[in-house]
């Protein structure tokens, strides 16, 4: 089977459109205002294209069809703000539901709508505040770090005597969310190795580049919800029956099963570059997961309730995978060569969902994907050949003559 590249596609029909207006125009002098009717799903694809053309062309296309609702201002050229505002204007049922959220300078009333609240994974805990930790001790010891850090050479770090160290871990612990940002990131200038971590809270703490021995099965309710752990060597420890949802394990070493991690729960966990090609993931919830460099054997149908939405999977090998009824939306599949059939997937657009590098096997969009990235994304030559012909096939209406 031969492929193109789907934006490729895009522009080859977006050209014939052209031409075809062009042709028509040349053989009866002028068309009718929106000559060339194009189907929903005509739209839905090209419409990457259709945003950019000027008003002169998308005049002659008839675009009254389709529901415009998901777009916002910044979505759409100058052109196509005008297009849409004249399409307003001549709507007889004023069915202003079908339209845009605008913000317009020209004397039309549009229903102004909330923008599509996006979601973004956070791996690591930060709390803003305002008001000061006055703890002296505390105080003392992280403005000698800061007196000093710049002056430690790589992998070196800053000696306190136990009891001091003790102090401070209990005392950063319990004051966390009164620190400074400056001041949560202290730790990992300060040699931890020797400090006992068994029973200690450590979940939506920041101990990333420290030092530091953290059992997960010593700690506190083994609970590590939202710690993040980037780069603390974690490669001999036991993660059975550890929350580890929105834990940043990046760079650990750890040796995590997703079979036996509590609930079998992977939400927003960033295991990056972690080793996981053997491991199974039957039933694991994924869900905003980071994936990547893992190389993860991952099939979609047995994943938690078919769930990807916001995972990153990025360089995974998934071009063998069956993706019907699999939810993707935010999903990061660039590179995987997953198969996507867009009539068989749930995808949503509301997030940013990267397609770069995957095949569509079909162009029936059933929506409008502006915030799905597609690049370097594969489709059939034939998807692109029959909507070719679809639109070569389109009456054209000419001015009295209809």
């Amino acid at each position: 089977m031969r492929y193109e590249n789907l934006n490729d596609g895009r522009k080859k029909i977006m050209d014939l459109i052209k031409n075809k207006i062009e042709e028509a125009k040349s053989e009866n002098g002028e068309l009718d205002n929106n000559a060339i009717p194009l189907s929903t799903k005509h739209i839905a694809y090209l419409f990457s294209e259709i945003s950019k053309c000027d008003y002169d062309t998308l005049n002659y296309l008839d675009l009254s069809n389709f529901d415009f609702s998901v777009l916002n201002e910044k979505d759409l050229g100058d052109g196509m703000k005008q297009k849409i505002v004249s399409m307003m204007q001549e709507d007889s049922l004023n069915d202003e539901k079908k339209y845009p959220n605008l913000y317009l300078d020209w004397d039309v009333s549009v229903a102004m709508m909330p923008e599509l609240l996006k979601s973004d994974v956070d791996f690591y805990p930060y709390v803003d505040v305002n008001e000061a930790f006055t703890e002296r001790v505390l105080l003392n010891i992280f403005n000698i770090v800061k007196e000093n850090k710049d002056s430690l050479k790589e992998g070196e770090r800053i000696q306190f005597n136990s009891a001091v160290l003790n102090h401070l871990v209990t005392e950063f612990t319990d004051n966390y969310f009164n620190l400074s940002r400056e001041d949560r990131s202290m730790l990992r200038y300060i040699d931890l190795s020797e400090v006992c971590f068994d029973n200690r809270k450590v979940s939506e703490r920041d101990y990333s580049n420290c030092n530091a021995k953290i059992d997960p099965q010593k700690v506190k309710n083994k609970n590590l919800y939202r710690t993040n752990l980037k780069n603390v060597d974690m490669h001999l420890y036991d993660f059975t029956d550890v929350e580890v949802e929105r834990a940043n394990l990046e760079g650990t070493g750890a040796n995590i099963d997703p079979q036996r991690v509590k609930n079998k729960s992977l939400y927003n966990t960033n295991l990056a570059g972690l080793n996981l090609s053997d491991k199974e993931f039957d039933g694991v919830g994924v869900v905003g997961a980071n994936l990547e460099g893992t190389g993860a054997n991952i099939d979609p149908q047995t994943v938690f309730a078919k769930d990807l939405r916001l995972t990153r999977l990025k360089g995974l090998n998934l071009c063998d995978k069956d993706f019907t009824g699999v939810r993707i939306d935010g999903a990061d599949l660039e590179g995987t060569g997953a198969k996507i059939n867009p009539q068989t997937v749930i995808w949503y657009d509301e997030t940013n969902t990267n397609l770069a590098g995957t095949v569509i096997l079909n162009l029936d969009f059933p929506c409008i994907y502006k915030n799905t990235k597609f690049n370097d994304t594969l489709v059939p030559s034939d998807e692109i050949d029959k909507l070719c012909n679809e639109v070569a096939a389109i009456k054209v209406y000419k001015k009295n003559n209809k």
